[in-house]
C-alpha cells in the first residue's frame, strides 16, 4: 500500500513564502505612495478657505488682491498657508500651502495653488508642486496632477 502524503513539503512551503516576500516587496512602496496621495488631500483642502477668501476679494474688487491675510485650517500635515500676487501677471494670485517638517518624504515642502482671474469675474483654480521646495509630482492627488 503507497503510504498517504499529509500536509506540504518545505521546498513548497519555500516557494510560498517567497512569493508572499515577492508581492509584499512590490505593494508596500505603492501602498505607502497611496497613503502620501491621501494625506496630501488634506493639504489641498486646508488651502479652501483661502481659496474663498482670494475668490471674494477678486470679486469685489474686480481684481486680484494685492494681499491678503488667511487664518489657516488647523491640520496635522499643514504648517502654513500664505498668500502673494504673481508680480509678473496681476491677473494671477498663488497660495502656497507649507507642509509641516514633521511629515515623511513631503516634510517642509510645498503645493501651490494657482488662481487666474478670468474676463468675467471667474477664477480658474490649478494646483501643482511649489515654485521651490515642491512636492514630487507623483505624490500629489490625482485632482491637482491633471489641473
Amino acid at each position: 500500500m503507497p503510504a498517504l502524503r499529509n500536509g506540504f513539503t518545505l521546498i513548497e512551503l519555500m516557494i510560498v513564502i517567497a512569493i508572499i516576500g515577492l508581492l509584499a516587496s512590490l505593494g508596500l512602496p505603492m501602498y505607502q505612495d497611496y497613503t502620501l496621495r491621501a494625506k496630501l488631500t488634506e493639504v489641498i483642502l486646508a488651502a479652501t478657505p483661502a481659496k474663498t477668501a482670494v475668490t471674494e476679494a477678486a470679486q469685489v474688487g474686480s481684481a486680484m488682491p494685492a494681499s491678503l491675510s488667511i487664518d489657516a485650517q488647523s491640520s496635522g500635515m499643514v504648517d502654513s498657508v500664505s498668500y502673494a500676487i504673481d508680480t509678473s501677471n496681476t491677473a494671477v494670485g498663488v497660495i502656497t500651502v507649507k507642509i509641516k517638517a514633521t511629515q515623511p518624504r513631503v516634510g517642509g515642502k510645498t503645493v501651490q495653488l494657482k488662481g487666474t482671474l478670468g474676463s468675467g469675474g471667474q477664477i480658474s483654480w490649478s494646483c501643482g508642486p511649489g515654485a521651490t521646495d515642491g512636492v514630487e509630482a507623483k505624490y500629489l492627488p490625482a485632482s491637482c496632477k491633471s489641473s
